[in-house]
């Protein structure tokens, strides 16, 4: 038997027409071309005689396969946007460490060189947090200002947040999807790309949802009125925060009796969502397909409470503290209480 040498061969798959041969096991790099000048000699069959080649085995492709694949398809990107570009390369951080790097692109100007590197994640389920904590400790400790993480499953919610607080890209699959192409990108993963966060319950069916929207886009005695196209269920982002509601209780002797509420908030304009007696229970979702964007942090969110509750208490006309009495209630927040938010979760509410 000789081995078969490296080259583009029939896809056992069928996958695509030709899949590449790394000389010892599959690749997940495919060709959709049907030119016959890149596949090589046709194999023989396996009782031809002595000097046949020895057949690629159709085994499934790991993740590391997938993971050097995607390394390739991003230095070849990289290489196209005017970037030198190295894989695998191993770099000494001032802590006097090493780190390795999958992808490293170089561009030079005529001052000074640009540096970015890649880390590429060809997993099955989405990255957490820890990842992107972990490539900004590496990207810190080897001066490296700009960094990407690439995830073909996509991410969860809260390593979304823990890049933008870290100055960290994160390429899930619309943006590998622009940057490689949609058939390279379909051939790298093997399952749907995920955004994954904890969801709270979808509370109204599209039936139950529509005589809500046809009374909004009615208008007023016929004139205005708005055409109902489409309707569709999407992700809302809101934060769940956990508030500690205090107040002096008892007919002769007053004690502090504090009891806590836990209240969404959608971080679109920071309104009260939905409010809880109990911490709700919190359940895993895909956001891949349709959700909102937040424009606010849950932060801001805590930050809206407190201020709110101090303004109530700073004032001591009856008309002002009617009006800051209002605006606790829209917060989901009694007067007279004394409010401390504690803590705050991102979830994503179901809604339409």
């Amino acid at each position: 038997m000789t081995a078969v040498t490296p080259g583009w061969y029939p896809d056992p798959w069928q996958q695509a027409p030709l899949r590449y041969w790394g000389g010892s096991a599959w690749t997940a790099a495919l060709s959709h071309s049907s030119s016959q000048q890149q596949t090589n000699a046709a194999f023989a069959c396996p009782d031809s005689g002595a000097g046949q080649h020895q057949m690629p085995s159709s085994q499934p492709i790991t993740s590391q396969q997938k993971g050097a694949a995607l390394e390739q398809q991003i230095a070849a990107f990289l290489r196209t946007n005017g970037y030198e570009t190295q894989t695998n390369v191993v770099l000494t951080g001032r802590s006097g460490a090493p780190h390795e790097l999958d992808v490293l692109g170089v561009k030079h100007d005529q001052l000074t060189p640009f540096r970015v590197a890649v880390e590429c994640k060809a997993w099955e389920r989405p990255i957490e947090k820890d990842v992107v904590a972990k490539f900004a400790y590496v990207l810190g400790d080897i001066g490296i200002r700009e960094g990407i993480i690439a995830c073909l499953a996509g991410y969860r919610s809260g390593a979304e947040t823990a890049a933008i607080e870290m100055g960290i890209t994160l390429w899930g699959a619309d943006e590998l999807s622009s940057r490689l192409g949609r058939v390279v990108l379909g051939d790298l993963s093997t399952r749907a790309p995920q955004h994954v966060a904890s969801g709270l319950p979808f509370t109204l069916s599209m039936e139950q949802a529509r005589p809500l929207i046809e009374r909004e886009t009615k208008g007023r005695l016929g004139f205005g009125g708005e055409e109902i196209v489409w309707m569709s269920p999407v992700w809302l982002p809101v934060a769940v925060t956990q508030i500690a509601v205090s107040q002096l209780e008892g007919r002769i002797k007053k004690v502090m009796q504090t009891r806590r509420v836990w209240n969404a908030y959608e971080l679109i304009d920071g309104e009260l969502v939905w409010s809880f007696a109990a911490a709700p229970a919190l359940s895993e979702v895909d956001l891949a397909k349709r959700s909102i964007r937040p424009k606010r942090k849950q932060t801001a969110v805590l930050r809206s409470v407190s201020e709110a509750v101090s303004k109530y208490k700073s004032v001591s006309t009856e008309p002002a503290r009617a009006r800051h009495a209002a605006r606790l209630a829209k917060l989901g927040i009694p007067a007279p209480y004394n409010a401390v938010a504690e803590s705050a979760r991102m979830p994503s509410f179901r809604c339409t």
